[in-house]
């Protein structure tokens, strides 16, 4: 077993440390703080300057509509996306066609090509998208049943350690080996979809969706005014439990897989 050692940023000019992009034989080096990020449409502001579209309109930033063109979603106002024209259009509701799930209303994912609300979709029908499976897991292009962890959260040395199984009791796709972010850098097993904690994070996610639709469509997940506090705190809470992962992916926005956001 390699152990990934840890120290703290001692320098105050430096107090980053990029722990995620750290590999065996290149490690992280601590860096500056980022500057701030400029906030997109539908969150507070108090000059032009700190949003994204440079529009601060009574305490809130607003951004481009309908038609506007545009180069991202960011610069898009609440309920609108940038398409591949580069024009902003109003997001797309449950059925219709879709590239990504920004695309969509804030309770739908793109699956297959169509908005679909997140969650709903029973085992064996076909999806591309873990968000819209009940489960949260796909299994050879369908939604299956989630597998679940055999050693929740063991000490591994590879993947081979870190055994799951199906709902029928056959063996699972092994969960991943990963580096604790603790002093003696040890590694765990990965939590899997099948397991509480998963559960726990995706049902707070759903309450979640469920508030998000004034928020943008970058926002969909919080934080977001629109989204009560304590809702919001719970879902960041259960997320933190499921993945060491989190923090370093904006939270856990894309549950159905263990790097969350970038799984696919």
């Amino acid at each position: 077993v390699y152990k990934r050692q840890l120290s703290p940023c001692s320098d105050p000019r430096y107090p980053i440390c990029p722990h995620s992009k750290a590999s065996y034989g290149s490690p992280a080096k601590c860096q500056q703080s980022p500057p701030k990020n400029k906030s997109l449409p539908g969150t507070t502001c108090r000059f032009d300057g700190e949003c994204v579209s440079g529009n601060c309109r009574g305490g809130t930033c607003v951004g481009r509509q309908e038609n506007a063109t545009c180069s991202w979603h960011g610069e898009c106002d609440v309920g609108r996306f940038c398409n591949a024209t580069g024009r902003c259009e109003v997001q797309r509701q449950f059925t219709s066609k879709c590239n990504s799930s920004e695309e969509c209303v804030n309770n739908c994912g793109c699956s297959l090509g169509l908005c679909t609300y997140y969650y709903t979709l029973d085992t064996n029908i076909a999806a591309d998208n873990p968000q819209v499976c009940l489960s949260g897991y796909i299994r050879n292009g369908v939604c299956a049943g989630a597998r679940k962890s055999v050693f929740k959260g063991r000490p591994c040395s590879s993947d081979s350690d870190c055994q799951t199984v199906y709902p029928d009791g056959t063996p699972g796709e092994p969960s991943e080996c990963q580096c604790g972010y603790n002093g003696g850098g040890f590694t765990y097993c990965s939590l899997v979809e099948g397991d509480q904690e998963f559960q726990n994070a995706k049902n707070s996610m759903q309450y979640i969706v469920a508030y998000s639709y004034r928020c943008h469509t970058l926002l969909r997940y919080g934080p977001c005014s629109s989204i009560p506090n304590d809702e919001y705190m719970a879902y960041t809470y259960y997320c933190l439990l499921y993945t060491s992962d989190a923090a370093d992916d904006l939270l856990c926005v894309d549950l159905g897989g263990r790097r969350i956001i970038k799984k696919k």
